[in-house]
């Protein structure tokens, strides 16, 4: 009796050897095509969540320290795109002390706080769809008045 099914020098048909390469070829196709959709979905999801490199370099908010008893910062955002903005200031009871929108490419103002009222104050540089920056401050004022006296 023949055998329909010629053998290898291992031992196996070759009808099984040609269902065993099959059979790899295709898991392999199908995790290598996983793990590429799996890759891509991460790169995906790591581009809508970023902050745009522009936005992170070029965005600051400082303190400048007191002037007429007022408590004064500055906002400076470089937006070389001109996409539109908007600038917001909140206390730390929830009030918005401020919020204007924008698309100037350099962007720079100065605030003027009363300290009077405020612990906290937070400032946001938002787009349409996130945050380029939200920097708070701690508010601690101690006021004290000096006098001098002199000798007549």
């Amino acid at each position: 009796m023949q055998n329909k099914y010629p053998l290898s020098s291992a031992g196996r048909s070759v009808a099984q050897i040609e269902y065993y390469i099959k059979r790899y070829f295709k898991h392999g196709l199908t995790h290598t095509a996983l793990m590429a959709f799996i890759l891509l979905t991460t790169e995906i999801v790591k581009a809508q969540t970023s902050v745009p490199d522009h936005a992170v370099n070029k965005a600051s908010v400082n303190y400048l320290g007191m002037k007429q008893s007022m408590l004064l910062f500055n906002i400076r955002y470089d937006n070389p795109d001109g996409y539109h903005f908007s600038v917001i200031v909140w206390d730390d009871g929830g009030n918005r002390l401020y919020e204007e929108s924008y698309v100037s490419k350099h962007f720079y103002k100065t605030f003027a706080l009363y300290p009077e009222d405020i612990d906290k104050v937070t400032f946001i540089i938002k787009g349409p769809k996130r945050f380029y920056l939200k920097r708070s401050f701690m508010i601690h004022t101690h006021f004290s008045e000096d006098a001098e006296v002199t000798l007549l």
